[in-house]
């Protein structure tokens, strides 16, 4: 999935493009949809999907009756092909962001923010909070914000929907009939996703399968066109005719809900290799050999079901166990 990437084709690059319902923005009582790509510069198909689903819009003769902007993650990183520069950008977004007085998290002490000054990320990351502030500036109190955060794995892996615990029961999410995953935010409180919902944001991040398959493309652009219509108000999707209906995201009739119960940290400065042949919600048992961190072996420590196992040599997080608590 080779692509040149040219992140120039905007006045403000850090947003792919926008597309609104209106031309004031404070005139309008609407949902505002954030599609987020690139948050790391290794996973190109978000980025792919976003650009395809921008330029569908654009050729229709009636826009959709709600207002979506595209953002460009890791900006820098996407040009490099690379998970991150200096620091995983998607985990240094913070609860409750204040330039002045930082919080401190259960994971970065106030050193650690410090040094955070000094690293490429912080950039990316203030460029995009200066846009998610505006857009909310320039709304008020008059719109409903929704957001989707893209993303690709580095294993094989079927779909899935990853969400505050919060939004479990919400329409929004149950409507794309893939696999939910709760709970992540408690043990990676900075990434995008946390952020956004900590700001009253309703929506989720869609891992759209493994970084290199050409359906991943595909995936995350019928969950974009599914969003999409189902926040635009009703009159208007009759009126897209010629709009590409999406087809079924999922061949599962009841996708599972999870809940994330273990996260495996990768110490700085340690070699971390996961055992092959492991993908997403594959049955584990207590004791079980994993993988191995300077060639000592790691065991789960609880049974369950392993997630995101790391395959690529980039990334703090070796695995995590879930286990389901749904089939509803």
């Amino acid at each position: 999935m080779d692509k040149i990437i040219d992140l120039k084709k905007t006045p403000n690059s850090r947003i792919l493009g926008q597309v609104t319902s209106c031309k004031n923005h404070s005139d309008h009582h609407d949902n505002y949809l954030i599609i987020s790509c690139g948050i790391h510069g290794n996973e190109i198909a978000g980025l792919i999907a976003a650009e395809e689903i921008l330029e569908e819009l654009k050729l229709q003769s009636t826009a959709p009756e709600l207002n979506v902007l595209f953002l460009l993650g890791n900006r820098q990183a996407l040009k490099e092909k690379k998970r991150f520069i200096d620091k995983d950008l998607n985990r240094i977004f913070l609860i409750d962001y204040n330039k002045d007085s930082l919080p401190v998290t259960r994971q970065e002490s106030r050193q650690d923010l410090e040094e955070l000054n000094e690293i490429h990320e912080v950039k990316e990351r203030d460029e995009i909070i200066k846009v998610i502030e505006e857009l909310e500036h320039s709304v008020g109190v008059k719109g409903k914000f929704y957001y989707i955060d893209m993303h690709t794995t580095s294993s094989y892996s079927k779909p899935y929907i990853s969400a505050n615990v919060k939004f479990s029961q919400t329409d929004f999410l149950k409507a794309f009939e893939l696999p939910i995953v709760l709970g992540i935010e408690k043990f990676i409180p900075g990434h995008f996703d946390h952020y956004l919902a900590s700001r009253g944001y309703v929506g989720f991040t869609v891992e759209g399968g493994q970084h290199k398959d050409p359906n991943a493309v595909k995936i995350l652009k019928e969950v974009l066109l599914k969003a999409i219509k189902i926040l635009s108000k009703p009159k208007l999707i009759d009126r897209l005719g010629n709009f590409s209906k999406p087809a079924k995201i999922s061949d599962e009739n009841h996708p599972e809900t999870y809940e994330v119960l273990f996260r495996f940290h990768i110490p700085e400065g340690k070699t971390f290799r996961m055992n092959p042949g492991f993908e997403n919600f594959t049955k584990v048992v207590k004791n079980q050999v994993l993988a191995s961190l300077d060639n000592k072996a790691v065991l789960a420590p609880i049974s369950g079901q392993i997630f995101m196992p790391l395959y690529q040599t980039s990334g703090s997080d070796g695995f995590y166990i879930v286990h389901k608590i749904s089939n509803e």
